[in-house]
């Protein structure tokens, strides 16, 4: 993966959420650190056919849209995804990710516990809707080094350690860590950068 400097003509992408500019950075010279959470900070990730439904969704999304994935993590109200869009804008990534999910999650947490899922319902207007994911892009770190690339897959694969899941990186499912560990790429496989 060719990483380099910014170029000049970097594409900014401004959302509002909460009633402040959030600023995207759509620069395919970069690997993406990415978090994204659960509406509410709820941990519906603890469901782990979430977590699994999740996966596949995360692997079908790269697949077409070839994007490199180097880590992941499924916490338990949110994401952390380490990646390479190559041409690709960040935005459209996220919005292949999420939007489609969010609608899965909806249907399945319905069928479960529909009091969770008329708590994830927010108000907009004068109309109500699921919402699964906190609203806005979430977070985006551009990283242009193999050390910062190295650390964030650091981060990624303890934070469950960090967050007292587990004791071991190894311990918990949900994570790539286990596709470095073991190069069938278990339980999706990872676009792992040959300096590791």
């Amino acid at each position: 993966m060719p990483l380099r400097a910014p170029p000049a003509g970097i594409n900014f992408a401004c959302e509002l959420g909460n009633h402040m500019p959030r600023f995207r950075i759509d620069d395919s010279s970069a690997a993406h650190y990415l978090t994204f959470s659960c509406q509410q900070r709820r941990p519906l990730f603890n469901d782990s056919n979430l977590c699994d439904r999740f996966l596949i969704h995360l692997d079908k999304v790269r697949s077409d849209m070839k994007f490199e994935l180097m880590a992941y993590v499924i916490m338990p109200s949110h994401i952390h995804l380490l990646i390479y869009p190559d041409t690709l804008l960040i935005r459209n990534i996220l919005y292949r990710i999420k939007q489609p999910f969010s609608y899965q999650a909806g249907q399945y947490l319905a069928e479960i516990s529909s009091g969770l899922h008329r708590k994830l319902h927010v108000k907009r207007g004068t109309k109500w809707s699921f919402r699964f994911w906190l609203w806005g892009g979430g977070y985006d770190r551009l990283l242009y080094t193999n050390e910062e690339i190295q650390e964030k897959i650091k981060y990624i694969h303890r934070n469950p350690i960090r967050s007292g899941l587990v004791d071991l990186p190894d311990e918990y499912p949900w994570s790539s860590f286990h596709a470095y560990a073991d190069p069938v790429g278990k339980p999706i496989p990872i676009d792992r950068p040959d300096w590791i």
